[in-house]
């Protein structure tokens, strides 16, 4: 199965979409890739995360 690799924005975007409630922030996802505890790639000076690992 090919990972779904998303920008910290599009992650964001995605979690808004389907709860428009969430506290879930690009600020957030971004201090938990920093921090080591969301697996990611970067491309240039972006940052891409697996989505579905990202909503585990």
């Amino acid at each position: 199965m090919v990972p779904r690799m998303r920008t910290l924005e599009q992650c964001a975007t995605y979690f808004k979409e389907q709860d428009p409630d969430t506290t879930l922030t690009r600020y957030r996802i971004r201090q938990l890739v920093l921090d080591g505890t969301i697996p990611h790639a970067m491309c240039g000076n972006k940052y891409f995360v697996n989505l579905d690992r990202l909503i585990e």
